[in-house]
């Protein structure tokens, strides 16, 4: 499959070249410019969804890399002033020793802007007090300083809107307002949670969203995980839009989708998603015009192709 030039949409590797560079800047108000500049450079109506971080569990470590061996042991601990090596990650949420058992998978791997899948399995051998005990499954190095643990079938006792999401924003370069301010003043158009679990987690939202007036009206979508074919069905069936995120994170060091990407990217319309949310393909990718452009054409090929 042939990628559409760059001129295909005027401006835009200008804007995202603008915007990485304001990035290494670490200007207070970038994503302020960003919405600017895209604006602005690409002639184009934007809307601004704002995404949370959501009820994640990070390993805490200032180590950039760091390689786990298939059948070693790795002690996970809520002691932060710990630090982290092959053999140790400390974690950010103290509960999961009351929440795993002998058994349970758990999946570590590389934060969203990393632009990788790389992934550790990791299954739960030992719980001793607050620490959790874990075999690693497979062998893999993890690149940059943050990595995400997920627990495929365990309940993790986080609020899906946190005080972070509510009041500040860490970022990799600076710390800023979020939704009551930024958010407020740029009337953001629609708000992402992470990792939602359950309807509560949206009406929670809306509650916290409906008290900042102007934010009355914001679309709020539910981020959810694993249930991609089920979840799109009922959304469509109930009249709701669905995303669809990191479907071509294989773009991110390549300049062309391999096939089961692209046949991923036309099933998502097939499948009936209403739109399709590009990350570290865009934000780290080494063609992010040409990513944007590849899935464009491949979505409006297939949307054809129904209508003959």
């Amino acid at each position: 499959m042939e990628t559409v030039p760059e001129n295909s949409i005027p401006g835009l590797s200008d804007s995202i070249a603008k915007i990485r560079e304001d990035g290494k800047s670490g200007v207070e108000n970038l994503t302020e410019e960003c919405v600017s500049t895209m604006a602005d450079v690409t002639r184009l109506l934007m809307k601004v969804m704002l995404d949370t971080a959501g009820p994640e569990v990070l390993v805490v470590t200032k180590v950039r890399n760091l390689s786990l061996q298939e059948d070693g042991f790795v002690v996970l601990t809520p002691n932060q002033e710990l630090e982290a090596s092959s053999e140790l990650l400390p974690i950010n949420y103290g509960g999961f020793s009351k929440v795993l058992k002998k058994g349970d998978i758990l999946f570590l791997g590389e934060y969203l802007f990393a632009g990788s899948q790389t992934s550790v399995w990791l299954e739960v051998f030992e719980v001793k007090g607050d620490d959790v005990g874990c075999v690693v499954k497979n062998s893999a190095t993890l690149v940059g300083t943050m990595y995400t643990l997920h627990a495929a079938e365990s309940h993790i006792d986080l609020p899906t809107l946190t005080e972070k999401d509510r009041v500040t924003f860490f970022s990799f370069l600076f710390v800023m307002p979020i939704i009551a301010t930024w958010g407020v003043k740029n009337k953001i158009d629609f708000l992402s949670l992470s990792h939602a679990r359950h309807v509560e987690d949206v009406r929670q939202a809306r509650q916290f969203l409906s008290k900042l007036g102007d934010l009355n009206q914001t679309q709020i979508f539910a981020k959810i995980e694993s249930v991609e074919k089920t979840a799109l069905y009922r959304c469509n069936m109930a009249g709701k839009p669905a995303v669809l995120t990191r479907v071509v994170d294989s773009m991110t060091n390549n300049l062309r989708p391999t096939r089961a990407v692209a046949t991923d990217v036309a099933n998502a319309v097939l499948d009936g998603s209403d739109a399709i949310i590009l990350g570290a393909e865009t934000l780290h990718g080494l063609r992010p015009v040409e990513t944007i452009s590849t899935v464009s054409r491949i979505c409006v090929e297939v949307i054809c192709v129904c209508m003959r």
